[in-house]
């Protein structure tokens, strides 16, 4: 893997687990029969959508695909007056494998029987499509999926026909429509459609179920959510999403359960370690972000509303993997974190000897008695700027004056030759820890927080805190990496400034795993 930040950023690929949102559209439509709206413009996925669900629904199905399906009365003048519609019909249940216990059955089909009964149907047009939904029809009713004709839909449905005589091409005269659109919702099938916004407002009345695709487009990228407009026959239906339609799959990400805590993850190995640069500890992060360049910095801004667990989970595979590798950390974690919280995520994959050795903790906490054997790490929080409190830090890097945190950077700098050394700070709480020696820390004095560190062999600075914050804010020129992490819809994303990355959703396939990232392109 190249050093170069953002080199190779292909997120990973689509997961085989469970999707709540897909489950439910299953179980939705096998107490049909039902009709689902599906509506979004353009690019928004209702294809990728529906040929998703058609992998997943068991029973008969039949698909129409249509080019040109405007449902509004007069909306080109006369119904006589306007070009018939061609209809693409694939039928597999016709002729060869059929099922000769499902016949189409005219008194359970309207559709059927409007057919029958219309004297100004065209033998032969609108009839193939009222034999294939009345072979649909009955107990356990099949599904119908309709969706807009375009070089997609057609080779989708196409591939599903097992001989040429169940592909039909129909064109449909617009006096006929307006009845086949009845005839259909009518009859007892499942009916899937897809169809634009436009179209949609005027069959949603008809629908049971309506559900929307939207998508925003920022500069760093495009932002996918879903939500049920209406639905009918459900008590619970699934929150408002994210989804994915990456690798033509369509996916939903949905809301993390309020009780949800991210995991502290063991580091995925490093496939080409480097003397140039460190290993973030997450593939998932590398193929994104890039690897971590030594004498750099990785700025992580949270947006507001982040919960502290979710930061925690992106830089904790980094700490694992430089102290798995007798490397050193130091960490100044946000006031809201003790140091025995974060103690107890390392020791779900660290083993104690290595934290005791290997980390230090800068807490504005102070001492924890509660840590036992490792109440060691916390460091006593001192400061080498002189004895006057209100100390100007400007002054700080002046030759002969230590460095703040004297014991972190000596810490740091004693480690073993070869190894990396990793300094991983919430601006927060180094805001805290200094205030603890009366030094205070802004746009001024921050320069000289951080300028001895740079100085290590192997070293890399992780700062992580509010771009709302003007302390964050003077350090945000000085990063190699910018990154910022939001909450979009009750999931975590994140999106690269520097290197620019479309927005991805963190995903925990397995709960008690490394975190995925997923594209919502």
């Amino acid at each position: 893997m190249s050093d170069a930040p953002g080199s190779d950023a292909r997120p990973a690929a689509p997961t085989s687990e469970p999707d709540e949102l897909l489950e439910f559209l299953v179980r939705y439509l096998a107490t049909g029969p039902r009709f689902l709206l599906i509506e979004g413009g353009p690019g928004s996925g209702k294809t990728t959508l529906v040929r998703t669900l058609i992998e997943r629904i068991p029973a008969a199905q039949a698909y129409l695909a249509y080019q040109a399906l405007d449902p509004r009365p007069g909306a080109s003048g006369d119904a006589h007056e306007r070009p018939p519609t061609p209809f693409l019909l694939v039928d597999p249940q016709k002729g060869e494998g059929s099922d000769p216990a499902r016949p189409p059955d005219p008194s359970n089909s309207p559709l059927l029987a409007f057919v029958a009964r219309d004297p100004h149907a065209t033998p032969g047009v609108s009839g193939p499509i009222a034999e294939t939904v009345g072979r649909l029809a009955g107990p356990a009713p099949g599904t119908l999926f309709v969706d807009s004709w375009d070089r997609s839909t057609d080779a989708l449905f196409r591939s599903r026909a097992r001989s040429p005589s169940q592909v039909v091409s129909l064109m449909v005269p617009a006096s006929e429509e307006t009845s086949l659109r009845v005839g259909l919702v009518s009859t007892p099938v499942n009916l899937v459609l897809a169809t634009p916004p436009d179209i949609a407002a005027t069959l949603s009345s008809t629908a049971d179920a309506v559900l929307s695709l939207r998508y925003e487009s920022y500069a760093s990228g495009t932002v996918r959510y879903c939500t049920f407009a209406k639905i009918r026959g459900a008590s619970r239906p699934p929150k408002p999403s994210l989804y994915s339609l990456q690798e033509g799959v369509f996916r939903s990400l949905p809301p993390f359960p309020a009780d949800f805590r991210p995991p502290m993850a063991h580091s995925d190995p490093d496939p080409s370690p480097s003397l140039e640069s460190g290993w973030p500890g997450s593939a998932a992060y590398a193929r994104a972000f890039g690897r971590l360049r030594f004498g750099g910095t990785t700025a992580l801004l949270l947006s507001p509303g982040t919960p502290d667990t979710m930061p925690l989970a992106v830089v904790g595979p980094m700490v694992a993997h430089v102290i798995l590798n007798g490397g050193r950390v130091v960490w100044a974690p946000s006031p809201e974190v003790r140091p025995a919280r974060l103690l107890r995520l390392l020791q779900s994959v660290l083993p104690d000897p290595f934290i005791a050795e290997r980390l230090r903790i800068l807490s504005a906490a102070g001492d924890d008695r509660g840590l036992g054997e490792l109440r060691g790490v916390v460091l006593p929080l001192t400061r080498g700027v002189g004895q006057d409190g209100a100390t100007d830090l400007r002054n700080a890097i002046s030759p002969g004056v230590s460095p703040t945190f004297p014991d972190a950077y000596k810490f740091l700098r004693e480690r073993p030759d070869g190894v990396p050394a990793l300094f991983l700070a919430s601006v927060e709480g180094m805001r805290a820890a200094l205030a603890t020696a009366a030094v205070q820390l802004d746009p001024a004095t921050t320069p000289a927080v951080v300028a001895y560190y740079t100085k290590l062999a192997r070293y890399h600075l992780v700062l992580v805190g509010s771009p709302a914050d003007a302390t964050m804010t003077s350090l945000v020129p000085m990063a190699d990496v910018l990154v910022q992490l939001d909450m979009v819809y009750g999931r975590a994303t994140l999106t690269g400034i520097r290197p620019v990355q479309p927005p991805l959703a963190l995903d925990w396939p397995d709960r008690k795993g490394p975190f995925r990232l997923h594209s919502l392109a």
